[in-house]
């Protein structure tokens, strides 16, 4: 007898995965309010309103999106490489609004999908390796601003 192995992630590891990156969104999005002393206060009263975008943005991501995509790369449908780009593009696109939070979920979704993607991909996996690719410079360009311009560029 021969067991299959699902390499697809369960639906509380989504939640956590989910929940981890609304929480990071919310950290940096408190770090770049209250992480420059000059800040206007405006921009400190901004902050709920902004981690309530990053919950809600959080959980239609993870709760819509990359459920969808995941039963697209476990099928391995055509359009599951594009489901993959699509969060690595976003996620590099949405970099104008990097104080939002919005970078880091879509990237981690872009990162988790293209984690998958490798790993369950009998063909190239380079569509999963330029997201992923995408995902994380993204991802890091966001901090490393962030902490940026809350410390070398605020004096």
């Amino acid at each position: 007898m021969t067991a299959t192995i699902s390499a697809r992630p369960t639906r509380a590891t989504l939640v956590k995965a989910g929940a981890g990156a609304a929480a990071a969104a919310a950290g940096l999005i408190a770090y770049g309010a209250y992480g420059d002393p000059s800040a206007p206060d405006n921009q400190k009263s901004a902050v709920p309103f902004l981690i309530g975008i990053a919950v809600v943005v959080s959980a239609i991501v993870f709760g819509l999106l990359v459920p969808r995509a995941l039963r697209a790369i476990e099928a391995g449908a055509p359009t599951a490489a594009r489901w993959c780009l699509g969060h690595g593009i976003a996620s590099v696109v949405l970099l104008i609004v990097f104080w939002s939070g919005v970078t880091l979920i879509v990237g981690a979704a872009a990162v988790l999908l293209a984690a998958v993607g490798r790993r369950q991909c009998t063909g190239r996996a380079t569509p999963y390796s330029v997201a992923l690719w995408l995902a994380g410079s993204a991802i890091a360009v966001t901090v490393v601003w962030t902490v940026l311009t809350n410390t070398v560029l605020s004096n």
